[in-house]
């Protein structure tokens, strides 16, 4: 599901919570591509509702743990693969939640977390058997 509204990192991840979803987990590239593809499809058809320059960007469910000096999932999962714009990860010491880049061709930045971003939550696979779109 993606929101169609921002908010922070944590404030995303209570909302994807709240619908029994976490924060989405980018586990390979081909689910790369495919959010890339649609996300940068939304705008063209004016269905992000605030234009401004953060709205183009896409909390997901991996941060910076600077105890462990590295990033995680939400779940607490090391990643093993990686989408990180050139030049990034760049700013760990501020930037510890990581977002799609809209200018970046929706790769990953790592951002701060209080920015307000869309959000992308992913639902459980038995949650997406059951779900049935509306015609």
């Amino acid at each position: 599901m993606v929101s169609s509204e921002a908010d922070t990192y944590y404030g995303a991840k209570l909302k994807c919570q709240e619908k029994g979803a976490m924060l989405a987990q980018i586990t390979n590239q081909k689910v790369q591509d495919i959010l890339a593809f649609y996300l940068g499809r939304l705008e063209p058809t004016n269905e992000v509702t605030e234009l401004d320059f953060e709205t183009r960007n896409f909390w997901i469910g991996l941060t910076y743990k600077t105890s462990k000096d590295l990033f995680r999932w939400d779940t607490g999962a090391q990643y093993s693969f990686s989408s990180f714009a050139f030049g990034q990860p760049d700013s760990q010491r501020f930037g510890n939640c990581v977002e799609l880049q809209a200018s970046a061709a929706f790769n990953w930045n790592d951002q701060r977390c209080k920015t307000r971003n869309r959000y992308i939550c992913q639902f459980a696979q038995k949650h997406i058997s059951l779900w049935q779109p509306e015609p």
